[in-house]
This record gives structure tokens, sequence and C-alpha cells, in this order.
């Protein structure tokens, strides 16, 4: 009584003599009560049974008595549920996504751009972190957190009410979020759009990055709001690899996958009007220089360090290492240097000889490129990543047949994810190319041909033992144009 405003209905069915049956008991709270309630309060739950046992109608009634506790209450028992506070919707939230978001330089593809212009505004909002108080009420491990719009109508909040408050702006502003929970803090982490196999000066030191849905992501300190972009990232690839130890102890939750169980609700008034805290694009570009400068610097300490003498796997291993940063600072002759010698002091993984591969195939040299792989596939030919890059140089080559022999070489390896991430390239230019650039427009033919190579796999289920070498109808291989503008450096897979 008082958090709803009528009973519910819940038929059970017919029980046979002895059985037993669960029934959940549900509830539709009043939402405006709910917004007014800052108190943990007892409350009284009452529930009627009626049923029948032949001609005669039988009544019964409980009642037990619980604790209603105050809206910004979390057990972290269910760590998911800390979505339902992460809520894109309201007005004055979603104004301020919208406005720093138009700040993100347009013509810049850097995945950083938007949660730049974010952080940006945030710190011109002035919040500052604060630490919770102790709450001694449950003997469960509750917590407070802050709807968004209540952080921002006190600028001030703990680790997991800043995070949700970056998270439902990055949300509003379009950007996947995803939350970080660990024993002792909660932080953000941002889409790089980069697969863990990727070429790019983020991913040469991967102790703190996160790997969810075959893509990577950047955690970021929102506790440091209103300090640089650069200080935030450190700080939460920091925090990240403090678990690296200990993975289970750091749980992941997508919030879109969560949504689903805990939908948003924000439970704070609307009523706030903030002020125009939008940055100047130049500070958002300054920003992401800043970033990028510091990462090119980490490259070159890491060429700085001596390398180990000798030979073996992990002196190979070393220089193949040395071989993927100079690839990332875009010094390619030195970056073929250092997978030969990789290769040639004792690189058992292929890795080196399939690097060097993907090195010719940026340089657009497609037909050495296949040649290259295929030497690695035949000592492993059961290698996927092996298999999926030789797919790609067929393609950009012109051999249908080796690019299909690949393929399913991929597929029958394991490797239907790896197919699959190719198969959804140019599906956000929704199958026309009116809009689309020409990176955008070669990926939609490349992921055309894949889709329905797959097609054709699902239909017919064959076992793959033999794998077509010939004609496949409707497939053509690439055209100029396809090969030209294809980002080959962000599709070949880096080992």
């Amino acid at each position: 009584p008082g958090f709803t405003r009528a009973a519910l209905d819940l038929p059970a069915g017919s029980l046979a003599p002895g059985a037993e049956q669960e029934v959940p008991l549900k509830l539709v709270l009043d939402r405006a009560r709910l917004a007014r309630h800052d108190q943990n309060q007892p409350a009284l739950l009452q529930l009627q049974l009626e049923y029948t046992v032949g001609e005669y109608r039988l009544t019964d009634s409980r009642s037990t008595s619980l604790v209603v506790f105050d809206r910004n209450a979390l057990s972290w028992e269910q760590v998911a549920s800390v979505a339902s506070f992460v809520s894109p919707s309201p007005a004055p939230l979603a104004a301020l996504a919208r406005s720093l978001a138009q700040q993100a330089p347009t013509a810049s593809d850097d995945p950083l751009a938007l949660p730049a212009a974010l952080v940006l505004g945030l710190g011109r909002l002035g919040l500052r972190y604060a630490a919770d108080p102790v709450n001694p009420f449950a003997r469960r491990p509750l917590d407070t957190v802050q709807f968004p719009l209540q952080t921002l109508r006190h600028r001030t909040g703990d680790c997991d009410d800043l995070a949700v408050l970056f998270a439902a702006l990055g949300e509003a502003a379009g950007i996947p979020i995803l939350l970080l929970v660990s024993p002792d803090h909660v932080l953000p982490a941002v889409p790089t759009g980069l697969s863990p196999h990727a070429l790019d000066l983020a991913t040469l030191d991967r102790t703190g990055l996160v790997e969810h849905r075959e893509r990577l992501w950047l955690p970021l300190e929102t506790t440091l709001v209103g300090r640089p972009l650069l200080e935030a990232l450190d700080e939460g690839v920091a925090q990240v690899a403090r678990w690296q130890a200990k993975p289970d102890e750091l749980q992941i939750v997508d919030l879109r996958e969560a949504w689903s169980r805990y939908p948003p609700s924000d439970l704070a008034p609307e009523d706030l009007t903030l002020p125009d805290v939008a940055p100047d694009p130049g500070e958002v570009g300054d920003s992401l220089r800043a970033v990028r400068a510091a990462q090119r610097e980490r490259a070159e300490q890491l060429l700085a360090r001596p390398l180990p003498t000798g030979a073996g796997p992990e002196v190979a291993a070393a220089h193949n290492r040395r071989g993927l940063a100079l690839m990332a600072l875009g010094r390619a002759a030195e970056a073929q240097q250092a997978f030969e010698q990789s290769s040639s002091l004792g690189d058992r993984s292929g890795r080196a000889r399939n690097n060097l591969g993907n090195l010719l195939l940026v340089q657009r040299r497609y037909a050495p490129a296949l040649a290259t792989y295929r030497q690695v596939l035949r000592e492993h030919e059961d290698s996927p990543h092996f298999q999926r890059n030789a797919a790609l140089a067929a393609f950009l080559a012109g051999d249908e047949g080796a690019f299909h022999e690949q393929l399913f070489g991929c597929l029958r390896s394991g490797g239907r994810s790896l197919v699959e991430e190719l198969s959804r390239l140019g599906l956000a230019a929704g199958g026309s190319t009116r809009g689309a650039g020409p990176d955008e427009q070669a990926g939609r033919r490349l992921g055309d041909r894949v889709r329905q190579l797959l097609a054709s796999q699902d239909a017919s289920r064959p076992t793959f033992r033999d794998a077509p070498t010939g004609h496949v109808a409707g497939t053509r291989a690439s055209d100029a144009g396809d090969r030209e503008a294809l980002r080959l450096e962000r599709l070949v897979i880096w080992l």
C-alpha cells in the first residue's frame, strides 16, 4: 500500500493432487511515488490467495514486513541492475549530449572524438568527485547510485555516479558504453572500433584494454572529470590492468544487453536547466592530438628497449613485436626487416610471416601477399586467422577460386566469426552506395560477396572437406576501385 495503485490478479491454473507450482509475484510500482521516495521505509506486503477444491471456494491471506529502500539504493549482488540507473532519455541530458556531440570534429573518424567532447563538456560543468557516505542500514552490500540528472544537479558524485552519468551521455549521443565493475570501483569503457587483432597505436600494449564482442574497448576514469582526456584514459587503463591477474573480479555490464532485464528509469525530476558548456571543436582536436602524441611516444619508447640476443621463439617474438610497433608508426621498411628477422630467428608460430604478408597487402602488392600467406598455411593450415588474411589477398588479387577456397578454409578451421566480421562490411550504408565514401562502397561490395558465400554455406550445410575452387555464381573478383579504396590496414589480422 502506498507504492502500488492496485493489486494484480495472478492466475496459477489447476494443480493435480500433490503437485507444486511457483507463481512469480508481480507488482506495478507507482513511478510518481518512487520519484519522491528518498528514505528507507518499512512497508507491509499483503498477499491474498483464492482457490477452489471441488465445489468449495477458499481464501487465505498472508502478510509480511519488508523495507522499501530509497530510489537511489542498489545492491551489487545483481551487478547488471546498475543499468537501470543509466537513462539516456531525460530531456536535459539528451539536449546536453546533442550539444556536446556537435563539437566533435565531423571530418575525423577517430573513435575518441565524441568521448573527448563529452569529457571536456562535463569538465566545464564543474563536476567533482566525492565518496559516498557509509550506509549502515542493510546487511546486503547496498550502495547509493545517483541518477544522471541528480549528478548534473548536484555537480558531484562518486565513481559509480560519474560513470553512470558519462554512460548515459554517451548512449544519448549514440556511443555504446560498457560499465566495468570491480569490487571497489566502477568506470565506463568506450569503443575503439578495433578488433583484437587490429594494428593501431592504442593496441600496442593491451594490458589495460577490454575485449568484448570481438572488439577492443578503452576504459576511461570519470573520477578525473575536469582533467585532460589523456589522464582519464591512462588512469582507466591502469585501473583495468590491476585486475589482469584476477579477471573474474572485473565484471562487464553491456548496457544494451542489460537493459532488456533492467530497463532505464530516471526517477529524478527533469526541471533542470544547464548552461552552455560545449567546448570549441579546436579544443576537442587538441585533446585528441595529445592522446595520439602520447601513444606515439610510448611506441618510440618500446622501440628503444634493447632486443634479446640469440635465437629461439622468445627472441623471434620480440622482433615481431618490434615490427608491429614500426608498422603502427608508419615505418614500413624497418618493419619488414623486423618481420623477416623474426622469421629467421625461429618463429614457429607463423606470426611474423603472416605480418609480412599483411605489410605486402597494405602496400597493394596483392599477389606477393597471397603467396606469403600460402607459405604460412603450408605449416599452419588450420589457422583461421591466416586463412582469412589469405582470402582478403585473393579477393584483391582477383583470384575468385582462391578467395572462395580460403574463406571456406577459414570456416572449416573454426573461424566463422572472422568471416562474419568481413560479411558485416558496408552494412551501415543500408545496401546503397548513396552518401557512402569509396571505402564504404568497396566494403559493401566485399561484404556482399562474403554474405552470399555464407548464405550458400548455411543453405547447403556442406562438410567443407573439399572447398570449392571454381567460380561461384553471382560473385566476381574485386575491381580496381575496390582495391584502391579498402583500408587494408584495418581489415587484415595482425598477430
